[in-house]
């Protein structure tokens, strides 16, 4: 990885990082569909609540900045 690149992910703010997150959850939670670990409502459910989250975390990004 480049240093720039580096420095770039280094310096997320709150909802960058949330949004991150958020990124790997779906990963983690459509690869335990596919692998019928869930049943697609389980997915869409939890992945329905980890949207949430992000929601949440942008509105209080807007409103202190983070």
């Amino acid at each position: 990885m480049s240093q720039n690149a580096s420095l770039m992910y280094e310096e997320l703010n709150c909802f960058e990082e949330a949004l991150k997150h958020f990124g790997t959850r779906v990963e983690v939670i459509c690869a335990m569909e596919l692998s019928k670990r869930l049943s697609s409502e389980d997915a869409y459910q939890m992945i329905k609540e980890e949207l949430k989250e992000v929601k949440k975390c942008r509105k209080q990004f807007k409103k202190d900045g983070c």
